[in-house]
């Protein structure tokens, strides 16, 4: 139940987050006006030149660093005025000139720098008189499989580019700010945490790759581009939170199987995991160092994740043959992102190095990786229900252990571990043991009820009394202690003088029998040996005062 309402809680977060951009920004505005610039492009690869050329069905193939691709059209008449043109740069140098006139330049100190060069896409303001004329664009591949598939670049008014990627990528975007919500929540909520709580490490587990899962979809879709155009940290954080978001997954995969799984299946996990932690830091060493920039490990990443969800969906295999009920939300959300994962992977392999497939990559991983968080956060839920269930269990079970039945006060069990704890402490203690008078009387004359009720009835004048500064035990029949941890700050005289005076106000009350307890008293500063000792000193005074009770009834019935 508790799984269902926060799957219905997140499922509230994604709505609002779809209704955010779609309603909030877009819902009421109407589309741009935009011409597609697609046809009649001459292109120039390392001086082979192709004429009439439409870029949707052109690919730019077996590109190595440093090769130069020129593009040249005539801008055509739009009726569009103050015009921005959208083109998209991946990993290269891009220059454009208008009528041979320099009109905007990215990524050039890099390129000439040697080190990497951001990608996406690019908002770039057309001059006022720019119909009829010539658009030339210069790449140069700061990577090899730079540049890439050409997508048709748009025309549009200044101004409404951003809101037209905002409405292109308007589901990728809700997702991607669900996963961020979620995860900085469960990331904040966990660390207070995660040091004393292996469950609240699952939870930072799931928080951080809802964190990175979310933000590489942010990244990956450019949304990010229009809170901070800086593509070169946006092309970094996407690779950067692609590569880490798995470690945590796997992480928290471990966490529910490494009570079941075979030391064969042990050394398969730690190999794949150390071979993971091993390549993410040598990726960002030999990035931050400018040897290979990241962008270039992405195939040996995707093995590796190709490498991770077979481990994992193996398990999750196992787990129907065995009809394991048990984590079927999480195998659920694996299999998700398996399926739109491993479909990623292969068509963006395909995409980058075959010379025949073009087309432009819009991924489905943030679908499956949402849906994984969904399962994950259930998942969670029901482990920790299960966590609270079985606490519960145990804490009724050690009341029972630690209590007695009838009266609810501490039990001689429970009051012997007092006792340690009190000459563990070493503190100015004090005990007082009670013995109920007439008990056997009153069972004898009114049953067993009426004696039942008696002890109550004491042990609810004692608790009235001492339960706040001291721990009231029953520790037999009609024999009670209070034990007390700090008596140097209390009055006991005064304490004592309140208990006489609520035994008499009950006694006041119509009852076919009176309460009456013979007490002895002894603090620390009568017997310093230890609390035990004390205990006994002051169940030997009880004993004595009893005595003295029964004699002075005796006395004045003669």
């Amino acid at each position: 139940m508790k799984a269902l309402r926060l799957t219905i809680a997140m499922a509230f977060v994604m709505i609002t987050a779809y209704g955010f951009f779609y309603v909030g920004l877009i819902g009421n505005v109407k589309p741009p006006v935009q011409r597609e610039v697609s046809e009649n492009w001459t292109v120039d690869l390392k001086g082979e030149v192709l004429n009439n050329v439409n870029l949707s069905e052109y690919k730019a193939a077996n590109i190595l660093k440093g090769d130069i691709l020129t593009l040249t059209n005539t801008l055509p008449d739009c009726k569009i005025p103050c015009a921005s043109i959208l083109i998209n740069n991946y990993l290269a140098e891009m220059d454009i000139y208008v009528d041979n006139v320099l009109i905007y330049v990215t990524g050039k100190k890099d390129y000439e720098n040697g080190k990497i060069v951001g990608y996406g896409m690019h908002i770039v303001n057309l001059p006022t008189d720019y119909e009829g004329k010539e658009i030339k664009i210069v790449y140069k591949a700061g990577e090899n499989n730079g540049i890439g598939t050409l997508i048709p670049m748009i025309i549009m008014e200044q101004g409404e580019a951003g809101l037209y990627l905002i409405r292109k990528n308007v589901f990728p975007a809700a997702m991607a700010l669900t996963d961020m919500i979620v995860g900085i929540s469960m990331i904040g909520i966990s660390v207070v945490y995660v040091t004393g709580n292996k469950a609240f490490r699952q939870m930072l587990y799931i928080g951080l790759f809802s964190f990175f899962i979310g933000l590489w979809a942010f990244c990956d879709h450019d949304i990010v581009l229009l809170i901070n155009n800086n593509y070169k940290m946006k092309t970094v954080s996407e690779y950067g939170s692609l590569y880490l978001a798995p470690v945590f997954i796997f992480a928290y995969f471990w966490a529910k199987i490494k009570d079941k799984v075979s030391n064969t299946g042990r050394l398969i996990y730690r190999s794949i995991f150390g071979w993971d932690i091993f390549l993410i830091i040598l990726t960002f060493l030999l990035h931050a160092f400018n040897f290979v920039h990241l962008t270039q490990l992405l195939t040996l990443h995707h093995a590796t994740i190709l490498v991770m969800i077979t481990y994992m969906f193996a398990n999750f295999v196992n787990s129907v043959i065995k009809k394991e009920k048990k984590d079927m939300a999480f195998y659920i959300g694996i299999l998700a992102l398996s399926l739109c994962g491993v479909a990623d992977i292969i068509y963006f392999t395909v995409l980058t190095y075959s010379k025949n497939v073009k087309g432009n990559f819009d991924g489905i991983s943030y679908t499956g990786a949402g849906i994984l968080v969904i399962s994950m956060v259930m998942d969670f839920a029901e482990e920790m229900s299960k966590t609270v269930r079985q606490a519960g269990e145990v804490a009724v079970y050690e009341q029972m252990a630690n209590s007695d039945f009838l009266t609810g006060l501490a039990n001689r069990r429970q009051c012997e571990l007092v006792f340690d704890e009190i000459d563990a402490e070493d503190s100015d203690y004090a005990v007082i043991a009670f013995d109920l008078n007439n008990l056997k009387e009153v069972n004898d004359k009114h049953g067993h009820a009426a004696g039942d009720k008696l002890l109550k009835d004491f042990a609810n004048i004692l608790k009235s009394v001492f339960d706040s500064v001291a721990t009231v035990g029953r520790t037999g029949g009609d024999e009670f202690v209070v034990i007390i941890r700090h008596a140097d700050v209390l009055n006991l005289d005064q304490l004592l003088e309140v208990l006489d005076t609520k035994i008499l106000e009950t006694n006041k009350k119509k009852r076919e029998y009176k309460l009456s307890a013979a007490r002895g008293v002894c603090t620390r500063l009568d017997n310093k040996k230890n609390v035990r000792s004390a205990y006994r000193t002051a169940d030997q005074r009880m004993y004595e005062n009893k005595i003295r009770m029964k004699a002075d009834a005796k006395g004045k019935l003669s």
